[in-house]
Parts: structure tokens; sequence; C-alpha cells
């Protein structure tokens, strides 16, 4: 079926053609003066006679069309040109559909795909702050080029947010991630710690979304995967003030869920 949509004009102009061909050949002078001249055809004698008789003028009737194609030979040879001519384009359609699919389906196989996870929310070393981070990874199979990472963060007592705007994309910058590397990177602002992300409240949540820019290896236009973790502050760790002199994780990433808003991808 999908093979006849889609050359449902081909087969057309074959039928446009045919419906052509036959008519002249059955109404030419030529064909019905042969026809008329095979024996019994008026007479009905024919129809008596049965199946040897039938086989017989078929026969003839098909030696009928030699003298119309000797009257009209270059007629015919203009016809069969057209359906050659009409063939020929057929099979360049056929073969160049055939390259896009391929080229296609090589694209969506082979280009750069990167995903966005979270990586918790970590304290400012040296001071009462906390920032979001994230890991930008290329799970394609070629580097993906130009990429522009933009995080953010922010709380909110509603777990159910729906308002995450993100910075327009900026092409000037170049930053490659190859195949199966990562990149981190930490939100843009830092929000204070203490009664804020490291609330007792089981309403407050800690949001970390952005937005990742970059070129696929194959495409001309620019790809996009935004993402949104949430977090829930009531599963800070309460030792969070101890030394900040290694990394601390106010809340471990493994409490990040992906929010049912803010998660797209092209």
């Amino acid at each position: 079926m999908d093979a006849l949509k889609r050359h449902w004009g081909i087969l057309a102009a074959i039928v446009v053609i045919l419906l052509i061909v036959y008519p002249s050949l059955a109404l030419s002078p030529t064909f019905q003066t042969c026809v008329h001249g095979i024996p019994s055809y008026t007479t009905g004698e024919h129809q008596r006679e049965g199946l040897p008789y039938f086989l017989f003028f078929q026969v003839r009737l098909i030696g009928c069309a030699g003298p119309f194609v000797d009257v009209n030979a270059n007629a015919i040879i203009a016809v069969f040109t057209i359906i050659l001519a009409v063939s020929t384009i057929a099979l360049w359609i056929a073969t160049q559909s055939t390259l896009n699919h391929a080229e296609r389906s090589a694209e969506r196989e082979l280009r750069a795909y990167l995903s966005v996870e979270p990586l918790g929310i970590t304290r400012m070393v040296g001071a009462q702050t906390g920032i979001g981070q994230i890991t930008v990874r290329n799970v394609g199979r070629v580097s993906a080029r130009d990429v522009f990472i933009w995080v953010q963060i922010k709380t909110s007592d509603d777990r159910y947010e729906t308002i995450f705007d993100v910075e327009p994309d900026d092409k000037n910058i170049r930053r490659a991630i190859q195949p199966e590397a990562s990149v981190p990177q930490g939100s843009k602002d830092d929000l204070p710690i203490a009664g804020n992300i490291a609330k007792l409240d089981p309403n407050r949540c800690v949001y970390v979304w952005g937005v990742v820019y970059y070129y696929d290896g194959f495409s001309k236009r620019r790809r996009f995967t935004r993402f949104c973790h949430r977090y829930a502050a009531i599963a800070h760790d309460q030792r969070w003030e101890r030394s900040d002199s290694a990394d601390i994780f106010v809340i471990d990433k493994n409490i990040a869920r992906y929010h049912t808003r803010g998660n797209e991808a092209d």
C-alpha cells in the first residue's frame, strides 16, 4: 500500500497510456478491416464452434495488430519512448528516496545526543550558600560542537512548579563534548542553605533547571536539551555545616527526581 502511495503518479501515467493505445488500436480502420476479414466474424458461427474457434479467433485478432503497427510505427515508438522515460524517472525517484532514507537513518543513529544528569546540591567552599550541580553527557556517536550550558537554581513550596524560563542560545561558545564524555556544570546563582535549601519543611523543593544548546554533527540547526531536577529540601544532609575542606553535598544526587515540567529534547 505504501509503495502504491509513493508511485501513484507513475501508475496513473501508465493507465492513461493504456487507455490511449487500446482505443486507438480497436477503432483504427486498418484493425477493423482486418478483423472483419476473419471468417465467420459476422455470422456468429464461432459461437457454435466452441473453444477451438475461440482460440483461432484470438490468434487472428492478435495478428490484426500487425498492420496497425506498420501504419503507426512512429507513434508507437513515441509511446514506448514515453513509457521508458517515465520508468527511468520512477527508478531515479525510488533510488533518491532510498538514499534520503539511508541518510536520515544514519543521522538519527550517529548524531550527538546530550543528556543532563543531576549531581546534587553542594556547598560553596568557605560560604553558607549552595549551588545546583549537573553533568552533561554525550550519549551519541559523534562530537557535540559549540555547546552552550546554562543552569539555574531556586526553591519553592510548590512541588508542581511550572515556571522554568531559560536563557537564549549563545552561538559564540566554542566547546565540544566527545562521545561518552561528560562535562560538569554548576548553577549560575547560589542560594542560602540555612532556612532555605536545608529547610525541614515537607513542601519545600529545590529546583535545578536549565538548557543545553549544541550542534549534533549533522544538522545545521541547533539542538537543545532542557532539564529540570527536583530535590526534597527535607532530605538534606544535616551535617552540611561540617568542615568545608572537602566536597560537601547538602542534598545528595540520589534524592533528585526529574520534574514533570521542563524536561524535553530535540
